[in-house]
């Protein structure tokens, strides 16, 4: 882990970054026609989804807090 405090900048940018992974893999990976007619590999690639949406909302509320103090 890196040293650098959560200022709001780099909240903001981890924040950007994982709502841009969430999408990337969605849009390339779970809608890959590969992928899609492929149970396990599909489950997996949605999983991947759900972990990313979950991760943008946690920092989501972090980023929120910070902004109301």
């Amino acid at each position: 882990m890196s040293n650098l405090t959560n200022d709001d900048y780099n909240l903001h940018e981890v924040l950007h970054m994982t709502s841009f992974l969430a999408r990337s893999v969605d849009e390339e990976i779970l809608q890959h026609e590969a992928v899609e007619h492929r149970p396990e590999l599909w489950l997996l690639a949605e999983k991947a989804c759900d972990a990313l949406h979950d991760l943008y909302q946690a920092i989501g509320r972090i980023h929120m807090n910070k902004e109301e103090k």
